[in-house]
């Protein structure tokens, strides 16, 4: 990989080449630099050394550290660097970037560390990046935030080994899930969240065939073509494997409860999955879905998410009334339980916590367009607000 070349609009990325020791030394020299970081770039000797070893580095097939040099407009103007030494198993890498002071406060930084995470992510089996910042470096953490990194520890400390001066050290990681949603934005597609019974698989029904698109209706992430892995999908396999499906409606309410919201978050990492190739079709996508409502922020324009509320009550004690073959399945394992009555009452105990007050709330109060059930209301003029929701 040593001529490898990563571009951005403005930058170019590459591995370092011996003749970079001079470029190199006007930002890695700096002693505002040297004294924060770990470079032994004091002198110009020291320098060379550094290209030297990291010149060596990049053409082991036993390398650990991915040090790039930043490049505007045919100049070097900092450095950056994905290191893989820092994990025993080599299972995540840590994200480092030095920026010329000359260069500073123009984005540059930002733009080199999203491109060295695709890098990363693409190129070195990885799930996870590390990066780490002193307290009062607010610059850094500003880029750390606007990359998508989250903090995970405020409390870490750092030692400056020319100083021995001891500070406070921010610790922020993101993941190779959460990178790809960052990067993911659906401008064809319209989401419909919210309650059961509130009419979204018939808005997405009915949007698709009005718009000659596509409808995603619900679960259709059952014709994911992947196999589900147990380790990765523990919710979703937890029925595949059921030897006795009497324990399914045996559980606990919390249990089911908890089983339901894992669900949705193992169907939503299934869903991410699919809608690129879904939409990549050139047709409006109507998507009956489980994202939730934080991912659905970051994927699509605003207005391309609707929520669709009913009353809480009406999935509680309505549930068994619709003639699906899942619903009446599990209808009938209730009735063949020794007690049917306390069997149902124990079901509609879990229904009641996931159909919460405070579920209802979330939605309602999301930001997004709502609509609520209206027996009196037509399919047509449900539509009708549908599409004033979404700007069709």
């Amino acid at each position: 990989m040593h001529n490898i070349e990563l571009k951005t609009k403005r930058l170019t990325l590459r591995p370092i080449w011996l003749g970079d020791e001079k470029e190199i030394h006007e930002y890695a020299g700096d002693k505002s630099i040297t004294m924060m970081f770990y470079l032994p770039n004091d002198t110009f000797e020291e320098t060379c050394y550094f290209v030297k070893s990291n010149v060596e580095e990049w053409n082991s097939p036993d390398q650990l550290d991915f040090e790039f040099v930043i490049i505007y407009e045919g100049k070097i103007i900092g450095g950056c660097d994905a290191d893989l030494s820092h994990s025993e198993d080599h299972s995540y890498a840590t994200l480092g970037w030095i920026i010329n002071k000359e260069y500073r406060n123009r984005g540059f930084a930002s733009e080199a560390a999203e491109t060295l995470l695709n890098f990363a992510f693409d190129n070195l089996n990885i799930d996870k990046v590390y990066a780490q910042c002193d307290v009062e470096n607010s610059a850094s953490f500003g880029v750390m935030k606007k990359i998508g990194m989250t903090c995970v520890n405020d409390k870490g400390t750092r030692t400056y080994p020319k100083t021995g001066k001891v500070s406070g050290e921010y610790t922020c990681l993101i993941t190779k899930d959460e990178w790809k949603i960052k990067n993911m934005f659906f401008e064809n597609a319209y989401f419909i969240i919210g309650t059961s019974y509130a009419g979204k698989s018939t808005m997405v029904k009915e949007l698709a065939k009005k718009y000659n698109g596509i409808a995603c209706e619900e679960n259709y992430h059952d014709d994911y073509e992947g196999e589900l892995d147990k380790e990765e999908f523990p919710c979703l396999t937890y029925t595949r494997d059921l030897e006795d499906w009497h324990d399914f409606i045996r559980r606990s309410p919390q249990e089911y409860k908890d089983w339901i919201d894992g669900v949705k978050k193992e169907c939503e990492i299934i869903e991410l999955r699919m809608l690129p190739e879904i939409c990549n079709q050139g047709k409006k996508v109507f998507v009956d879905t489980n994202i939730s409502i934080e991912t659905l922020k970051k994927i699509a324009p605003f207005n391309h998410t609707l929520v669709m509320l009913s009353d809480p009550e009406i999935p509680i004690h309505r549930f068994f009334d619709r003639p699906d073959p899942e619903k009446q399945f599990l209808y009938r394992l209730i009735m063949e339980e020794p007690d049917p009555e306390k069997a149902m009452e124990n079901y509609r105990e879990g229904l009641k916590l996931i159909c919460s007050q405070e579920a209802y709330d979330e939605m309602e109060k999301s930001g997004f367009n709502v609509i609520y059930r209206d027996e009196n209301r037509t399919i047509e003029q449900t539509v009708s607000l549908a599409e004033k929701a979404f700007g069709l």
